[in-house]
C-alpha cells in the first residue's frame, strides 16, 4: 500500500483475509476474547442459512479496521472478536476434518492444505498473535494452536465462562465448532460439509480497511461508532487516551504498556465490586468537573484528555479507582449505610473524592453526607432536587473546604 494513503478499504473473502502478506496482531488496549454461545450460534445460523438459501451469493460478515506497521503486522483496531473466532474455526476444521474437499476437482476449494495456509504464515508462524497480556498468546496456543484434535474437549461451566480468563472461551468456541461441523457431517454428508466450508472461505466477505497509522485508525473506529457500531463509553475513552499517546513522540511503548496495566487494574476493581467501567468513567468525570456536565460523558472526558498531560491523567485515574476501591472495601457503618442511597453516582464520587484529596475530617464529613442524603431520600426529593447540591458537595470536598 502507498505510504501516502491514510486508509484503504478492501472487499475480501475469508480466504483473502488470511492470505495477506501480514500477521494479525491484537494490541494491548483491546478487550479479551468474549464470544460465547449466543454470538457463536448467531454466526453459525447466518452462515449456514445463507449457504442453504443463496449459495451463489456472497454473505457479508461486517468490517474490520487494521493498522499496517510496514513490517508485516496488521494491528487489529476493530474486528478482533471475529478474527479470533474465525481462526479457532479454521483450526477445528484442519485438525478434525482432514478429508475436507479431498476429492473435490473444483479450483477454489477449502482442503486441508488450503486451510493450513490460512492458519500459518511462513515457516509455521501463526497468522494471529494475541498481545493483550503476557499470558494471553500462550493461552491461545495451549488451548487452540497446539492441540492435535478437539475430540476430548468439554464445554466449560457457566461459572468458568464468567471468569476473567479467555482460555475457557477459547475452549468453548472450539467445542462449539467441533460439534456443529460433526453434526453437519453426520446429518448431511461429506458433500454438504465440503460445500459449506467452500462457502465460508470463498463466498463470505469482510470489508478490511487498512490504515497507515494508529491515530487515524482509532479516529476511523470512532466515526464508525457514530454510524451505528456499539461501542461503550470506556471503549471510546480508551481510544481517546491512546490517540493522545500516539500523537506525541515523547511517549513510547513502555508508556502505553503502563497505561494498559492501569486500565486493566481499573477493570478488575469494577468487576470485583460489581459496577461497570462505564460507571467509573462517570464518577471520574464528576470528580474532574466538580459541576453538572454540559455535554455527554465522552465529550467531557475528551476535552479533559486533550487539555491534560496524559501520563499524569492516567495516574490520577488509577489513583481514583484505588480510592473508590477503599470505599467499597470499607467496614465503616456510615459508608456502608450510604451504599443504600439511590443516587450512587454522586455518593460514590463524593466518597472517593474525599480519599483522593485526603480530606482531613472524613468521618464527620461522611456523617453529614448521610444526614443530607437520607433526609432528601425520605422527604421524596428527586434527582433534580439533589443534583446541584451534590456537585457543590464534590466541589467543596476536592477544594478541602470546611464542613461548616
Amino acid at each position: 500500500m502507498n505510504n501516502n494513503q491514510t486508509f484503504k478499504p478492501e472487499n475480501q473473502t475469508i480466504s483473502d483475509l488470511f492470505s495477506c502478506q501480514a500477521i494479525y496482531v491484537i494490541p494491548n488496549y483491546q478487550r479479551q476474547y468474549s464470544w460465547v454461545n449466543e454470538q457463536l450460534e448467531e454466526l453459525w445460523s447466518d452462515l449456514y442459512e445463507s449457504y442453504i438459501n443463496t449459495p451463489e451469493e456472497c454473505y457479508f460478515l461486517g468490517s474490520i479496521v487494521v493498522v499496517d506497521d510496514g513490517k508485516g503486522h496488521h494491528e487489529l483496531v476493530d474486528g478482533q472478536q471475529r478474527i479470533t473466532t474465525l481462526m479457532i474455526m479454521l483450526n477445528v476444521l484442519a485438525k478434525t476434518f482432514p478429508d475436507i474437499n479431498k476429492n473435490s476437482d473444483i479450483l477454489l476449494k477449502g482442503n486441508l492444505q488450503k486451510i493450513k495456509q490460512l492458519i500459518y504464515f511462513d515457516e509455521g508462524i501463526n497468522r494471529l498473535q494475541l498481545q493483550i497480556d503476557p499470558n494471553y498468546n500462550t493461552s491461545f496456543k495451549k488451548a487452540i494452536i497446539n492441540q492435535d484434535n478437539y475430540e476430548n474437549f468439554k464445554y466449560p461451566t457457566q461459572a468458568n465462562l464468567k471468569k476473567d480468563d479467555p482460555e475457557y472461551k477459547f475452549v468453548n468456541t472450539a467445542k462449539f465448532f467441533y460439534d456443529k461441523f460433526n453434526e453437519l457431517l453426520k446429518s448431511e454428508g461429506q458433500s454438504v460439509l465440503d460445500g459449506f466450508v467452500n462457502f465460508i472461505l470463498f463466498k463470505t466477505n469482510i470489508i478490511k480497511t487498512i490504515c497507515t497509522n494508529q491515530s487515524f485508525a482509532i479516529k476511523l473506529f470512532l466515526v464508525l461508532n457514530d454510524r451505528g457500531l456499539e461501542l461503550s463509553i470506556s471503549d471510546i475513552i480508551k481510544s481517546y487516551i491512546l490517540d493522545k499517546y500516539d500523537s506525541n513522540d515523547r511517549y513510547n511503548e513502555n508508556d502505553k504498556a503502563t497505561f494498559n496495566y492501569n486500565w486493566k487494574s481499573i477493570e478488575k476493581i469494577s468487576n470485583d465490586y460489581e459496577f461497570t467501567i462505564d460507571d467509573f468513567m462517570v464518577y471520574f468525570e464528576y470528580y474532574k468537573l466538580k459541576s453538572n456536565p454540559k455535554r455527554q460523558v465522552t465529550d467531557e472526558l475528551k476535552k479533559i484528555i486533550q487539555s491534560s498531560e496524559v501520563v499524569s491523567l492516567v495516574d490520577e485515574m488509577k489513583s481514583f479507582a484505588d480510592n473508590l476501591e477503599k470505599v467499597y472495601k470499607s467496614t465503616l457503618p456510615v459508608i456502608y449505610s450510604l451504599r443504600y442511597i439511590p443516587w450512587q453516582a454522586y455518593v460514590m464520587t463524593a466518597l472517593a473524592s474525599a480519599y483522593q484529596v485526603d480530606y482531613p475530617d472524613k468521618e464527620e464529613l461522611f456523617q453529614s453526607m448521610r444526614r443530607f442524603f437520607y433526609i432528601s431520600w425520605i422527604s421524596g426529593k428527586t434527582l433534580n432536587g439533589i443534583k446541584q447540591t451534590s456537585f457543590n458537595l464534590i466541589d467543596a470536598i476536592v477544594d478541602k473546604k470546611t464542613i461548616d
